[in-house]
């Protein structure tokens, strides 16, 4: 398991452990967000462990695959990113990394902004006419 937006994992145990001395490189926010405080503490002050399976059951990697199938599922996911609307990723990134520390208000006047920036750009104008044309966006023109 590596940090990233994007988080596949192979079922090997155990993927996660806790610290001895202190948590580094974000563990502590990360595990706090994602496990809450209680089980967060328990992990980090006993050397507990996680598995693959219960780092995907409380949200920590997106998907759990197969040890032979990760690195084909990792590079199938990047063709399909690639192939994607990157500026139209980008502000969903944002908005997802904003969403915790936000009112739904908040949240909803971003999200209706980046949707007019998102339309006016070269990406939402392919993705509205591939919907209207009932087609699979293409989004390698509008880059």
């Amino acid at each position: 398991m590596r940090s990233g937006d994007l988080r596949a994992d192979d079922d090997d145990p155990p993927r996660l452990r806790g610290h001895r001395l202190l948590p580094d490189g974000g563990t502590s926010w990360a595990l706090t967000r994602a496990l809450g405080a209680p089980r967060a503490l328990d992990l980090m002050l006993t050397n507990g462990a996680l598995t693959a399976a219960e780092a995907h059951l409380t949200g920590l990697v997106a998907r759990l695959v197969e040890d032979d199938d990760l690195r084909a599922t990792t590079e199938q996911v990047a063709r399909e990113m690639a192939a994607g609307p990157i500026r139209a990723m980008v502000r969903t990134r944002a908005l997802v990394r904003r969403a915790a520390t936000r009112t739904l208000e908040e949240q909803l006047d971003d999200e209706a902004q980046l949707i007019a920036e998102s339309a006016a750009d070269p990406e939402g104008r392919e993705g509205v006419r591939a919907f209207v044309e009932k087609r699979a966006p293409d989004f390698r023109d509008a880059r």
